[in-house]
């Protein structure tokens, strides 16, 4: 399996992981069963993993950014699974050295347009490079 779509795999797994923590908290096995179902490689384990690491890390500040740039809106008044994404994403953007700002933000929007809405999808286009153009 290609790296990029390991990536893009394990980045739609890291939503979904960081949604179903914020409802029902860390579930281990909830999460391995996940994985499995899911079939990712070796890298896209350790690309997921290490995203998920990175968000737990640095979620206090992740947060304070994306309330800082949810204008007009609060974290707490949008929906949990736009929130994961977000928080995801920013993770991905800030803390990781191998990512591409163009295909992390990319990656969100096409989620959002799947499991949200197109409006939705266009808030999270805007705070994720709001968020990027801040933190050069």
């Amino acid at each position: 399996m290609k790296e990029s779509y390991q990536q893009k795999k394990s980045r739609w797994l890291a939503f979904m992981i960081c949604y179903q923590r914020s409802l029902i908290g860390f579930m281990p096995l909830s999460e391995e069963w996940l994985i499995e179902d899911n079939k990712l490689g070796d890298y896209g384990i350790v690309f997921l993993t290490d995203l998920l690491n990175v968000f737990d890390q640095h979620k206090e500040e992740i947060d304070i950014m994306i309330n800082k740039n949810l204008i007009g809106w609060k974290q707490t008044r949008i929906q949990p699974l736009f929130n994961a994404v977000l928080q995801i994403s920013v993770a991905e953007l800030l803390y990781s050295d191998n990512s591409q700002y163009k295909v992390v933000i990319n990656e969100a929007v096409e989620f959002a347009k799947k499991y949200l809405s197109q409006p939705t999808a266009k808030m999270g286009n805007a705070v994720l490079d709001a968020i990027r153009l801040d933190n050069p």
